[in-house]
């Protein structure tokens, strides 16, 4: 070993430099601070080395593209300071190990705004700088586009989608890591059991709300109640007053509303509140309530519905993970959005050994479905993969007194 060799050199050169006769110590004396030095010399160029075998470690590329401007701006910061943490915590950990070879993870942020075209435009700019054979999508106008593109340009996608569409059809090489569209159904029958008939829909041009929308009046219907007005306004919308006072018009009792990043849903209910509407709202799952609390306050977030995971209801493993992200992010209302864009790299890192490949996109893909589980996930959240979408334990939940709270 290199090591070694610099190791016997070193010492070689110290009986050289400082012999007996200069000493004047005994021999048996001076064999033993020979001995001190040198091993103390070993200490340091095995650190040495050790360094220099990390920094030949092959890196292995992942790109994120999410809304880092516009209003989706806190949702995207929040997840890319997720993705960081996980690559800092997966190569600080050893790495990805396959075949006798570690790896580590090297992440790059393209921001897209909340554009399907731009995400496009962005996923070609990775792929000529980086070549990442590794996605995460930020939200469905990420996910969808780029579903069509993974095959033909060899990646693996995880996405933040609600949208049916992006894992029916199944695409094998992309993953939805979020809940569904039609995962809606305890927050709608705890909507009925509140007595609530009358529902007005309200959805942005974006195919997730659009869908969502659809979903929603679908499962109301055959709950026995009544989508009483359906208002749809372009994406792009900064002000929400007219298409909520059009809402507004139709007499609901209550208000659902998916698609929408807490930013967006705060002008929302704010400007609903304001114009005298006092019944319940519904948010979709982009919306998780401590954001939007610390926009408009706890007063005019009183009584929201949310959608519920494990996340909020708790255990050891995740009130560990919520200490710890607490502590690194004083100040932040980092939660579940940070766990989603989180724990896709341990999927991925899962995946990777248990195929035994860096490389074939497939062959890991494949693997995942079994090599993801409870020990693989430092949250317990995502810890089951089947056909293409994490599994994901889903009740009501409502903001109460400023918290985000399980329905009982």
């Amino acid at each position: 070993m290199v090591i070694q060799r610099r190791w016997k050199g070193s010492c070689d050169l110290l009986d050289e430099k400082m012999s007996l006769k200069n000493l004047r110590l005994g021999k048996e004396e001076w064999e033993m601070r020979k001995l001190a030095i040198c091993l103390i010399g070993m200490a340091f160029l095995f650190s040495i080395g050790m360094a220099e075998a990390q920094e030949k470690r092959e890196k292995i590329q992942y790109a994120y593209l999410g809304p880092l401007t516009g209003s989706g701006a806190a949702l995207g910061a929040e997840q890319w300071a997720g993705v960081q943490l996980a690559v800092k915590d997966i190569n600080a950990a050893g790495g990805i190990k396959v075949g006798g070879k570690t790896y580590e993870f090297e992440a790059h942020d393209f921001d897209v705004e909340e554009s399907p075209e731009k995400s496009v435009t962005k996923m070609n700019e990775a792929l000529s700088l980086h070549h990442p054979r590794f996605f995460y999508g930020a939200s469905s106008m990420t996910g969808i586009p780029l579903k069509q593109f993974a095959k033909d340009k060899g990646f693996i996608m995880v996405a933040m989608s609600e949208v049916p569409g992006y894992t029916d059809p199944l695409n094998p090489l992309c993953f939805r890591g979020w809940m569904k569209v039609s995962d809606q159904g305890p927050m709608l029958d705890y909507m009925r059991k509140l007595g609530i008939s009358k529902l007005g829909l309200l959805a942005h041009s974006g195919e997730v709300s659009v869908k969502w929308a659809e979903v929603c009046k679908g499962f109301w219907e055959k709950k026995g109640g009544k989508v009483v007005g359906e208002v749809t306004y372009p994406v792009e919308s900064t002000d929400f007053t007219s298409p909520v006072t059009k809402l507004l018009s139709s007499n609901p009792d209550a208000i659902a509303s998916g698609g929408n990043p807490d930013v967006r849903a705060a002008n929302i209910l704010k400007i609903a509140r304001e114009l005298g509407f006092k019944g319940k709202f519904f948010f979709g799952g982009a919306c998780r309530g401590p954001r939007m609390v610390g926009l408009i306050g706890k007063e005019l977030a009183e009584g929201t519905l949310l959608v519920g995971t494990e996340w909020e209801k708790g255990s050891p493993k995740i009130d560990v993970f919520k200490k710890r992200i607490a502590e690194l992010y004083p100040g932040k209302p980092f939660g579940f959005i940070f766990v989603v864009a989180y724990e896709p790299l341990f999927m991925l890192k899962a995946g990777m050994e248990k195929a035994g490949t860096v490389t074939d996109i497939n062959k890991i893909a494949e693997a995942m479905g079994t090599a993801v589980t409870p020990s693989t996930s430092p949250t317990g959240l995502f810890s089951k993969v089947i056909k293409g979408e994490v599994e994901l334990n889903l009740y009501p939940v409502e903001i109460r007194n400023g918290q985000v709270v399980a329905v009982k």
